[in-house]
């Protein structure tokens, strides 16, 4: 089951990684609450959350991001790299 190569995963911010990780929690929980449910719980969970709490998702993300260009660049490289020689001799 591989999806071809569509290039590294793009990152999700601190509050979709604060999403993911609760929506297990609220899920077992709360099995048969509806998903637009949970995701107004979790919304009102973060706009409460601490400061501090809230930075160690966003930080999270900010490592993703950074970690995800840098493979977006090398995915880059290597697929510029295919279509320079691929595609035999180009026009412009």
């Amino acid at each position: 089951g591989s999806s071809g190569s569509s290039g590294p995963k793009a990152p999700v911010t601190g509050y979709v990684r604060f999403l993911n990780e609760r929506r297990e929690q609220i899920r077992t929980r709360h099995p048969d609450l509806p998903f637009p449910e949970i995701t107004k719980m979790l919304g009102a969970e973060w706009s409460k959350l601490q400061p501090a709490e809230k930075q160690r998702y966003l930080d999270e993300a900010e490592k993703e991001k950074q970690q995800y260009l840098k493979e977006l660049w090398a995915y880059q490289q290597s697929e510029a790299y295919k279509v320079c020689t691929e595609s035999g001799p180009s026009s412009g």
